[in-house]
This record gives structure tokens, C-alpha cells and sequence, in this order.
């Protein structure tokens, strides 16, 4: 996070084993994280609990940024919105 903007998100690590699965949601979920700044973004099909994944693992980051005082008081976090 820069100046209040999430520049980078890097899986560090997970669990997954079949990268069918998992890859398309690696891809994909957090680059369109960062392209709109917000945590509601779809998931992609077929790796709908691998892109939960990352979506919670961004959002305990950014909640844990914010209790340790790593990002500026003026920053809220985005919720996320089911999807039909």
C-alpha cells in the first residue's frame, strides 16, 4: 500500500494442489483488486474458494495495516457484496 492505494498484492503462500483450480483465481483476482481499489470484484468460475481466498487474505491485510497504524486514518475498507 502507497499513499493510501494498494499497489501490490503477492500470494505468498496456500494450500492449493491442482492449479486448474487455483491459477485462473491467481491471475486474475488480484490484479482486478488493484484495477478498482475495492475488494468487491468477482470471483472467477471454477475457482470460486481459491478467489474468496485471496479476497479475505487482502482484507485481513488491509485490517491488520490499519490496527497497526501502517495506513493512514482515512483509509475505510471496502465490503464485500454478494453476488446472484
Amino acid at each position: 500500500v502507497s499513499n493510501n492505494t494498494v499497489t501490490s498484492i503477492v500470494i505468498v503462500s496456500h494450500n492449493e494442489e491442482r492449479s486448474q483450480f487455483y491459477q485462473p483465481a491467481f491471475n486474475t483476482v488480484p490484479t482486478d483488486i488493484i484495477s478498482t481499489q475495492s475488494l468487491e470484484v468477482d470471483t472467477v468460475t471454477g475457482s470460486t474458494f481459491s478467489s474468496t481466498g485471496i479476497i479475505n487474505a487482502v482484507r485481513d491485510a488491509l485490517s491488520q495495516a490499519l490496527i497497526t497504524g501502517d495506513l493512514g486514518t482515512d483509509l475505510s475498507l471496502p465490503t464485500r457484496k454478494s453476488r446472484h
